[in-house]
């Protein structure tokens, strides 16, 4: 039988798997949306340029130092159930995982901004963050819930708290299906046919 912190560790380790698993799969950000779907897509273990390259003066630096601050809080995230510290310092990761992302939406931001500054017309107009970087906003989410669900009286919040719980669990799987399909996606695009 399993304890409560076999449990929590196990759950908090399936979350940080899929959570990694997105990291990889899919694009942080996407600088220059292109008509028609496409775009420079970034994740920091490579690059998709369909067409052309990164826009004159954007500087990408600031996802490699967002990627290893992640895998820090990752690593810590997974290590916290298994010490004395238990559900009460999820509270902590998980609080530290919303600022993380918010760190990538103001970074990001900041670098689409330093390419339109002094242009006459703005040369990156459609951006956004990618499923990567809402990856890291869920897992933090997660990391909040176990945290609450683990302390006393937790499995009766649940409970009442089902009409939230149910749909952002339904979220946590549609990313990661959304991240499989466009690493398929992905890799079919650019092969030439046989």
């Amino acid at each position: 039988m399993l304890t409560d912190r076999n449990r929590l560790g196990l759950l908090v380790l399936l979350g940080g798997g899929l959570t990694l698993l997105l990291w990889y799969l899919a694009p942080w950000a996407v600088p220059h949306r292109i008509f028609g779907g496409e775009g420079v897509l970034l994740n920091p273990f490579g690059h998709h340029l369909p067409q052309g390259s990164l826009p004159q003066g954007y500087r990408e630096g600031w996802l490699y130092t967002l990627f290893y601050l992640s895998l820090a809080w990752l690593g810590l995230s997974l290590l916290l159930p298994w010490t004395k510290a238990g559900a009460r310092g999820l509270y902590f990761a998980g609080a530290l995982g919303l600022l993380l992302f918010l760190l990538a939406y103001l970074l990001f931001q900041e670098s689409v901004a330093q390419v339109n500054a002094g242009a006459e017309r703005p040369l990156l107009r459609r951006f956004s963050l990618g499923l990567g970087s809402y990856a890291t906003l869920a897992y933090g989410l997660y990391l909040l819930l176990l945290a609450r669900v683990f302390s006393p009286g937790g499995l009766a919040f649940l409970v009442r708290r089902r009409g939230v719980v149910v749909p952002l669990f339904s979220l946590l799987l549609a990313s990661l299906l959304g991240g499989v399909l466009v690493a398929l996606l992905k890799e079919s695009q650019g092969k030439p046919k046989a």
